[in-house]
């Protein structure tokens, strides 16, 4: 009789909690092939390279004898593609602030990594929690091809002009002395246009300035997009009844306003008036960190809810980030993930 009681008191308290939660579809971040870690969410860019002639040492220190400005819009471009592209994802704000000075370089390698120090003042002013530097750029071209029309017209001709862009970039976070990116990529962009004989194919090829800011535009999305972090819609269960502050932020989540319930779910997972609650708050935070990309934060709020109120939907939740976080080891080792951090 009593292992009865035991039985039915077990299924009794699944089904009570089951009750207590809800499914809602979020959309969890996704680490990017070159992964930033994901409470870094304010970068400035700025260029330290400099289409410069003269002693080297002078230029550093920016004192030139001459200055190619139209390959400086050039490489300005790439900057500007580079924050354009990284802004477009929710999770950051990019800005590329002008007028702060520092060491300069006009090659296309990584030269000499900038003193912390300086960095850190740089993204204190900025209110900025990393710095994104285009260390160093070269762009080159190669000769148009021209070929035969291969469309279903079967006439016109095709030309194609293949453009290179080296650059060589850092991202790193003063305030922690951590560098994530430190590395020259090189990317190419093939311009295709057509034209009915071979000097109209020639001739629709863009000018020599557009097409190297097209180019070394592209090169900077092109790198962003290394970083940019994916997103990915998930269901996932979270406590929406059992307590009046459950209730409260759970109008909250139907509505999208996740910045509303984050401090209130926090502090009732360590503060709140019973351990029920506690555990509710503990699960909805586990939830909330795997939202914003926070793998391992979401597995201890997810075991603290199944340490103070044991349930099998939290053992559930548990496997679940377990298995993402194997997934993410074996990119890792795969060499499809790289975390500098």
């Amino acid at each position: 009789m009593n292992y009865f009681r035991i039985v039915i008191f077990l299924v009794l308290s699944v089904c009570l909690l089951s009750c207590k939660m809800q499914s809602v579809l979020v959309d969890v971040y996704t680490p990017a092939a070159r992964s930033l870690p994901p409470e870094v969410k304010s970068i400035i860019a700025i260029s330290r390279y400099v289409p410069a002639q003269g002693d080297y040492e002078e230029i550093t220190w920016g004192y030139y004898q001459s200055l190619d400005t139209a390959m400086l819009e050039v490489a300005d471009s790439c900057l500007s593609g580079f924050a354009s592209e990284l802004s477009s994802s929710d999770h950051f704000r990019v800005r590329t602030p002008k007028g702060h000075r520092m060491f300069k370089h006009n090659g296309d390698d990584l030269p000499k990594v900038l003193p912390w120090g300086g960095l850190l003042s740089i993204c204190k002013k900025e209110y900025a929690n990393a710095i994104a530097l285009l260390e160093g750029f070269s762009i080159r071209e190669e000769n148009p091809v021209v070929k035969v029309s291969e469309d279903s017209q079967g006439s016109g001709f095709t030309a194609s002009q293949k453009i290179v862009v080296t650059t060589a970039w850092r991202i790193q976070e003063p305030e922690k002395h951590r560098t994530f990116v430190e590395d020259v990529f090189t990317f190419s962009k093939l311009i295709t246009v057509s034209g009915e004989t071979k000097e109209d194919a020639l001739r629709n090829i863009p000018d020599r300035k557009d097409r190297l800011i097209m180019a070394s535009a592209w090169a900077g999305q092109e790198f962003a997009r290394l970083i940019k972090p994916g997103v990915v819609g998930l269901k996932r269960n979270y406590y929406s009844k059992g307590h009046p502050i459950i209730e409260e932020t759970a109008a909250y989540v139907e509505s999208g306003d996740w910045g509303k319930v984050e401090s209130k779910w926090k502090k009732n997972a360590y503060q709140g008036e019973t351990d029920e609650l506690k555990a509710m708050c503990s699960f909805n935070m586990a939830m909330l960190s795997e939202k914003h990309g926070l793998l391992n934060q979401a597995m201890g709020f997810a075991r603290r809810a199944q340490r103070i109120m044991p349930s099998n939907k939290h053992l559930e939740y548990i496997n679940i980030l377990n298995f993402r976080m194997l997934e993410q080891q074996d990119l890792i080792k795969e060499g499809k993930l790289i975390k500098n951090w």
